[in-house]
């Protein structure tokens, strides 16, 4: 019983870190950069997607943790103070695209 209890447990606590984590980017691994950092594609797959005119907030890249790819998590803020994360690959693919609360 202690065994099953422990491996719920366990299991529960890694859910709840990906979940902390928002767009599932491994904390260990992501680091704030300059939009300027950003690889060309991301920077064109940003200007034509529907947060074009939204200000960039808080820009990241990180380390998959699975596949070693970078990816890059990209904050974007309206003029109403809503956010949207937005997390690219390095060839300007969107992975993941969610409100930020």
């Amino acid at each position: 019983m202690k065994k099953v209890l422990f491996t719920l447990f366990m299991a529960f606590g890694a859910l709840t870190y990906t979940m902390a984590n928002g767009v599932f980017l491994d904390q260990d691994t992501k680091t704030e950069i300059k939009a300027e950092e950003l690889p060309e594609a991301v920077k064109l797959s940003v200007s034509e997607s529907n947060y074009a005119d939204w200000a960039l907030d808080k820009v990241y890249k990180a380390v998959d943790s699975n596949t070693g790819a970078d990816t890059y998590e990209i904050q974007v803020k309206n003029s109403d103070g809503q956010k949207i994360i937005l997390v690219y690959d390095a060839e300007g693919k969107l992975l993941k695209e969610e409100e930020d609360y």
